[in-house]
């Protein structure tokens, strides 16, 4: 294996309460997003990356708790190869869009993923930052 990481790219979203967002102004940014994760690996003429992982789980860092809470369970990736320089790419994509918790506020979205082998052993990514919640 060569990375595992939630591949979400830099991208604003909208976090307004139900109520509405300040001003009583529409969402300037779409309300939910859509979470991926990818684990690339090198192949050779004898082997192959072969999928590490049962499951991808991803989860938020809620700041009025303190605690990483579970958004959802990725089980079937997307696989794609790039023969050229012999490396296989493993995507997961969660089914639904996330629409986080109005409590969480503006600012960054930390979020990371835990892939889950078949014996129930873990792999954390790094936190992925790159979503900024606003308010519209």
């Amino acid at each position: 294996m060569i990375s595992f990481q939630v591949s979400n790219a830099v991208a604003n979203i909208s976090n307004c309460p139900a109520a509405g967002c300040a001003g009583n102004v529409a969402p300037v940014n779409p309300t939910s997003v859509t979470l991926t994760a990818t684990s690339t690996g090198n192949e050779g003429a004898t082997f192959q990356f072969i999928n590490p992982f049962t499951q991808v789980q991803f989860y938020y860092f809620d700041t009025v708790t303190n605690e990483y809470i579970l958004i959802g369970t990725a089980v079937a990736p997307v696989v794609t190869d790039n023969a050229a320089i012999t490396v296989r790419t493993f995507t997961w994509t969660l089914g639904t869009a996330f629409d986080p918790p109005a409590a969480l506020g503006v600012g960054a979205l930390r979020i990371l993923a835990v892939g889950v082998s078949s014996s129930g052993d873990g792999l954390a990514s790094a936190v992925n930052a790159n979503i900024t919640m606003t308010n519209p």
